[in-house]
């Protein structure tokens, strides 16, 4: 059974690399259209290209979710595994992008992702109700959605 869910987890792994390899060389506009549209306003350009990684990161999870027949009844192990290899995602995104980043935009930036990290520790230290924690992660996945798309809306607005 261990093994199964390890290759589940793997093949949620791989399918999301699959689609973001895809949205590269299908030149998909959420990845290309910001590019040309704010490419004289790096912070701007910056949140979008942020507001894409959190995306991907967070179509890991409805897609771990549908790939389990049962998913009301997830191994409690098999998710700890899951949310610890994203939580590894996003801390080896910071130390990549942190660097990079404009003053202007790496402290919001930078905020989202610390949240990110937050909720995703938080759950692997409370194994207990799992689907209630489960759930909540889905809602800070709308949560930081919302808030780039905010964040971006206001700068436009102001530009």
């Amino acid at each position: 059974m261990i093994q199964e869910e390890t290759l589940l987890t793997l093949k949620c792994l791989k399918q999301c690399r699959e689609a973001l390899v895809s949205s590269f060389l299908h030149e998909d506009e959420a990845i290309f259209g910001p590019m040309f549209e704010f490419e004289n306003e790096s912070f701007l350009m910056e949140l979008s290209i942020e507001e894409f990684f959190i995306d991907w990161i967070n179509q890991h999870f409805p897609l771990f979710q549908s790939l389990h027949e049962d998913s009301s009844d997830i191994p409690e192990a098999s998710r700890e595994t899951f949310i610890s290899l994203i939580l590894t995602l996003v801390q080896d995104h910071i130390k990549f992008s942190s660097p990079m980043l404009t003053s202007e935009s790496r402290d919001f930036i930078l905020s989202i992702l610390e949240d990110k990290k937050i909720a995703l520790t938080s759950l692997l230290d409370l194994s207990k109700n799992s689907e209630k924690n489960y759930q909540k992660l889905l809602y800070w996945q709308k949560k930081d959605r919302a808030l780039f798309q905010r964040k971006i809306a206001s700068l436009k607005a102001g530009s």
